[in-house]
């Protein structure tokens, strides 16, 4: 009997660094955003097959430094090669190196899916459909929020994200509840707070969010504990979502609120994601963070896995000068590429020298 050939081995990895402009500031509470540092990660094996992956840290919602994730990166460039593709997946960085772990998580099921044959999201899940709804996100509240709610919907999207307590609530709110009274017809919110209210800001200020189409709200305070979340859910009938937050409950654990927010560079990576899906009474929205076009396309294959029907947070693109890739086409529907892995190659040209 012939015994089935083994798996190629890791021939290299390879570090390509780049520093990215955004477009525009992107505002939230924690502050504002003006250029994303990271690395394309690509692998090979020792047949010439090749994936790639991203590490760009946010330290502020939970990741490793830069410093850190970078030592990790330089790290796997040793140890990986000459490791069987599997084995090298078991041995990747722990969990403290998120960033990291989801860069070559990614680039060694890029990798093994491309050798498939198939897309990255059938590779995880070969009876996943191929596409997904998305959210616009339309930034922060400010004078022009109404014209940008109205070109979401021209586009084609019924959910629009946008960020609060980027300013005092006394300023902020008068502009948002303004531009309510022109909220187009069939689109609805997805309000962001990134734990910029406290507790007692939260139970004044709901109510007034009474009879507007509100899909969800993130992170309503930053003092909010578990007994806190559960009450300000139960003022609501929308879902409110845990993001930054959610490193500080156990995957097992059922949240006191309804809604997840799953970002593969901040949880570390695509295994973690699927994993953390999994969490019981919980809904699961997959979102990037404002990652170039390797970062971007994986998460929307992640949400094709979960298929669950809600909007993921992958209207990003536009907010760097410099994708790296191809953009998502713009609307409210997704259609993921059928070509294998993450189904196309990063564009290093774009990359400064």
């Amino acid at each position: 009997m012939t015994e089935p050939a083994a798996a190629p081995a890791l021939a290299r990895v390879e570090l390509h660094p780049y520093a990215i402009p955004l477009s525009q500031p992107w505002k939230c509470a924690r502050g504002a955003t003006v250029l994303r540092r990271g690395w394309l990660v690509r692998i090979e094996d020792d047949e010439g097959a090749h994936g790639w992956g991203e590490t760009a840290g946010l330290p502020g919602a939970g990741t490793e430094t830069a410093e850190l994730a970078e030592a990790a990166l330089r790290r796997a460039v040793e140890a990986l090669p000459g490791l069987a593709p599997e084995t090298a997946r078991e041995r990747l960085p722990g969990l403290e190196h998120r960033a990291a772990r989801c860069g070559l998580e990614c680039a060694l099921l890029d990798l093994a899916a491309r050798r498939a044959g198939v897309p990255l999201y059938r590779h995880l899940r070969p009876d996943a459909a191929g596409r997904v709804r998305v959210n616009a996100f339309v930034g922060a509240v400010d004078e022009g929020l109404g014209e940008r709610l109205a070109a979401a919907r021209r586009q084609g999207f019924e959910v629009a994200k946008l960020k609060l307590a980027t300013a005092p609530l006394a300023e902020e709110l008068p502009l948002f509840l303004a531009a309510m009274a022109s909220l187009p017809e069939g689109l609805s919110l997805r309000l962001d707070v990134n734990r910029g209210w406290t507790v007692a800001a939260a139970e004044r200020t709901l109510p007034q969010f009474a009879g507007l189409p509100i899909e969800a709200l993130e992170e309503p305070a930053h003092d909010a504990d578990a007994a806190a979340l559960a009450r300000l859910q139960a003022m609501v009938e929308f879902s409110l979502a845990l993001d930054e937050s959610l490193a500080a409950w156990p995957e097992e654990t059922a949240l006191p609120v309804r809604r997840q927010i799953l970002k593969p560079m901040v949880v570390g990576g695509p295994s973690r994601v699927l994993a953390l899906a999994l969490r019981p009474r919980t809904e699961s929205v997959v979102t990037s963070s404002v990652d170039t076009a390797v970062g971007l396309w994986l998460s929307a294959h992640l949400a094709a896995v979960l298929d669950n029907g809600l909007a993921h947070g992958l209207d990003t693109a536009s907010w760097l000068s410099t994708l790296l890739g191809p953009a998502p086409a713009p609307g409210g529907t997704l259609e993921l590429p059928g070509r294998p892995g993450l189904g196309f190659e990063p564009e290093l040209g774009q990359l400064s020298p």
